[in-house]
């Protein structure tokens, strides 16, 4: 479609005839745009944008309609029609953002974090390890390097401890890794007199213990049919 007089065409015959970037380019022509090239755009935003939202995968769609519905804005004049359109339009262009975001994370590749935990950890077991020293060991940059340990020590994972210039990387207090760098299962001991409920961590035993050994007999009493409400 000639793009020349685009703008006053009927809104269908915009709507199936035209695309998004010559309407973006008509719109870059003018300074403002008047009441029917409003309404006119307004029913081509609303059919575009309903289309594009229920395409499963159409990124470069999304990202047109996200800069026309900005355009379109700039083009509005100071008229309250115009300003009923403005917040409409404000309103497609964030639901085409938040489609945009779906559709990049969808995409994205798999965390760095998580695929160098494993390594991180298992080397850490070693003992500690300068923090620049890391940038070699995972073949990753230095400002990567910091934040992967920023998010392993925001989940108590690992220390970090200044020393001089240096920074040192070393496990957490109380981490315990195993094989291939996975932290390993608490140590479990059987509490006596609940044999056969199965075992208990040690550490939950240590800091619950009155409270473990009360819990333990209502399960027997439970079990054994002498457990009595109100005793």
């Amino acid at each position: 479609m000639d793009t020349a007089n685009l703008l006053d065409q009927r809104a269908e015959l915009v709507a199936d005839q035209s695309s998004p970037q010559e309407v973006i380019a008509a719109l870059r022509r003018v300074d403002e745009i008047d009441t029917e090239q409003q309404e006119m755009l307004d029913w081509v935003l609303t059919d575009w944008v309903m289309t594009v939202i229920s395409r499963p995968a159409d990124l470069e769609g999304v990202v047109e309609l996200h800069t026309l519905c900005h355009l379109a804005q700039s083009s509005l004049d100071e008229s309250a029609s115009a300003a009923n359109f403005a917040h409409r339009w404000e309103g497609y262009a964030d639901l085409l953002e938040g489609k945009r975001l779906a559709l990049r994370a969808r995409t994205m590749p798999p965390i760095l974090e998580l695929l160098q935990e494993p390594k991180i950890l298992a080397r850490l077991a070693e003992g500690e390890v300068r923090q620049a020293d890391f940038a070699e060991i995972l073949s990753i940059s230095a400002g990567r390097v910091s934040q992967v340990l920023a998010l392993l020590e925001s989940r108590g994972k690992i220390t970090r401890v200044r020393r001089g210039k240096e920074s040192w990387v070393m496990l957490a207090p109380g981490m315990a890794v195993g094989n291939g760098g996975h932290m390993a299962k608490p140590d479990v001991i059987e509490q006596p007199g609940l044999r056969g409920l199965g075992s208990i961590g040690a550490a939950s035993v240590a800091a619950n213990d009155s409270q473990g050994k009360r819990l333990g007999r209502s399960f027997l009493g439970a079990r054994t049919g002498q457990f009595a409400l109100g005793h």
